[in-house]
């Protein structure tokens, strides 16, 4: 049986340690003005910080297609999908589209879409677990449930803004609140 571990892009994990394990970044892309980055490997992050920086408007994101996720799950027969928050993103839920699309085209395969409920660091602790479990020879069903209950009570996200700039720009924050944050140099965890 063919293994596979699938993230979107807000996954820090750019490979997985592993020959036997299929493993992609489904890239999400992002939105700055009428500009579309696509957040690849292909991606010039200081081309695309500056741009963001000097933007006023509103920034943002957008989910992966399902078809994105589907070119990547038709290669195994056992998949694991890690996706960004479905609190933050469509992600998962084009990601659950795409499982559909699969199963109706290839019944027998197994796949598992797991929320992180989380981004970047925790995604890769889910992912490199996920693996470990492959590796030690768990079955499909054992993984699902090791992988749920570690995403769910062993890990956690906590992060630190450098800057609420972008908060304010999209109107989750209010200019005076984001202001006078950067006066204060408080940092938001």
């Amino acid at each position: 049986m063919r293994y596979g571990i699938f993230v979107d892009s807000s996954c820090d994990l750019v490979e997985l340690d592993s020959n036997d394990i299929a493993y992609a970044r489904v890239p999400l892309n992002l939105d700055v003005g009428e500009k579309v980055f696509i957040d690849n490997n292909d991606l010039d992050v200081s081309i695309f910080m500056k741009e963001m920086e000097a933007y006023t408007g509103k920034t943002g994101s957008s989910a992966p297609s399902p078809n994105d996720w589907l070119d990547n799950y038709e290669k195994c027969d056992c998949i694991f999908v890690i996706t960004i928050s479905s609190a933050l993103s469509g992600s998962y839920s084009s990601a659950l589209v795409a499982k559909d699309m699969l199963l109706e085209e290839y019944p027998d395969k197994k796949i598992e879409i797991i929320d992180s409920k989380a981004t970047g660091p925790k995604m890769t602790l889910i992912a490199n677990y996920i693996k470990e479990c492959i590796i030690a020879g768990q079955d499909f069903e054992e993984i699902v449930k090791n992988a749920n209950d570690y995403t769910t009570n062993k890990t956690k996200l906590l992060f630190i803004l450098e800057s609420m700039e972008n908060l304010v720009k999209n109107g989750r924050v209010s200019r005076l609140k984001g202001g006078i944050s950067k006066i204060l140099g408080i940092k938001v965890l």
